[in-house]
């Protein structure tokens, strides 16, 4: 079926976020979520509608922006799941995107029939949910029951990519995984950073010739939690400073273990070395910040999330010293935008970061190759391929005609 038939395809984005209304007019999303509706809306021809459940959702975080329906370029349906106004919508849809996750798989299977036109999205492999249950639960028995009730979960995720239209992998873990299971599969990697916003070889060339003798400056960029690893920051910032390396370790972020790191800070005396700069602004200010200033990104991440980090990092041509979760060695393997070292080893992350003082221009070398590997995943191109892969369901199996 050609495209140019349709005048109005409908593609409906089902969200796992949770939503609050304000007075029934406006809403609190995440600025990602906004500008990936926006992205959608540039390139889907027709409509574009998000659908979120509706909840509670913390008004102050500050990640989230308060949207009224007439501010952005797509749709806005906010109820509960199990509702009839969800059920329609979805059913009238072309193309439904719809994240595979437990609690929205119901919706992926909504008269798809012999006409299939849901597209999954998979974050996290079953090794990565393991991960986050093993650091968060603390109970060993309820620490099982999460485990073997994840495993289960993973037989009917498998199942839902068999059936869907399509499935896209936002990193190598689950692309490993789910590509064998559906012919329509594929691979992104996700991040915020647009085109013109990302670093140029002459930054990277001026940044080496401006910081020539002096102090390594590491950092490190997102919330303070544990399944982040931000406390063996702490400890590669002590190994440093024993080591007798002239450094500064910049922590930029808020989260529940600030104020333990701080403490850290002060017991281990490295006051001098590690600066807490709180919440940057993405754009405005961690951006430059990151392109301006910084060497080398430490990674301390103990679960293979696909961490949007990785991307932005390497858009700023800083490239990063990360453990190797399975996330970020997927990233290395196609980059090479820096250096792997073993999962919760902080000596040997310290011991990389030592030998790249003695070799500044190997950093450069890394930076470049991280940089190259942000063009080819910029967020244009990436929402290029990802719209094109969904309006390739629409060519294969045809619109929506009885809506």
């Amino acid at each position: 079926m050609s495209l140019d038939t349709c005048d109005k395809l409908t593609l409906v984005v089902v969200s796992p976020e949770r939503v609050s209304v304000v007075n029934g007019k406006a809403f609190f999303l995440s600025q990602k979520t906004i500008e990936g509706g926006i992205e959608y809306a540039k390139r889907w021809p027709g409509n574009v509608k998000m659908l979120f459940d509706a909840g509670s959702r913390p008004q102050d975080s500050a990640s989230m922006r308060k949207v009224v329906r007439d501010d952005v370029p797509f749709e806005i349906v906010v109820a509960p799941l199990n509702s009839t106004q969800i059920r329609s919508t979805i059913r009238s849809a072309d193309v439904r995107v719809i994240a595979l996750s437990s609690h929205l798989l119901h919706l992926a299977s909504e008269t798809d029939g012999a006409r299939p036109r849901s597209v999954l999205v998979a974050e996290n492999s079953l090794r990565t949910r393991w991960q986050m249950i093993k650091a968060t639960t603390k109970n060993p028995a309820i620490r099982a029951r999460r485990l073997i009730w994840e495993a289960r979960q993973e037989s009917r995720f498998r199942a839902a990519v068999r059936l869907s239209a399509g499935i896209q992998c936002n990193g190598s873990p689950t692309y490993a995984r789910y590509c064998r299971l559906n012919h329509n599969a594929l691979l992104f990697f996700d991040g915020r950073v647009p085109h013109g916003d990302m670093a140029r070889e002459s930054d990277l060339t001026r940044k080496f010739e401006e910081r020539k003798g002096k102090p390594l400056h590491l950092a490190f960029s997102g919330r303070l939690i544990s399944i982040k690893g931000v406390e063996d920051l702490l400890v590669v910032a002590k190994i440093l400073k024993r080591a007798g390396v002239e450094f500064v370790l910049s922590i930029c972020g808020e989260g529940p273990l600030d104020g333990k790191l701080r403490q850290m800070a002060t017991e281990w005396q490295l006051e001098h070395n590690v600066v807490f700069r709180g919440y940057l602004d993405f754009s405005t200010e961690l951006v430059p910040f990151l392109k301006r200033e910084i060497d080398v990104f430490l990674c301390c991440h103990l679960q293979g999330d696909p961490s949007c980090t990785y991307l932005e990092t390497m858009a700023c041509g800083v490239p990063i010293v990360g453990y190797a979760n399975e996330a970020f060695a997927g990233v290395w393997r196609e980059s090479k935008g820096g250096w792997l070292c073993s999962l919760g080893r902080p000596k040997a992350m310290s011991s990389i970061v030592i030998e790249l003082t003695r070799k500044r221009e190997e950093i450069v070398r890394r930076g470049r190759d991280a940089l190259s590997f942000a063009y080819e995943h910029s967020v244009q191109k990436t929402f290029d391929r990802r719209v094109s892969h969904y309006l390739s369901v629409v060519e294969t199996h045809g619109a929506f005609f009885s809506k």
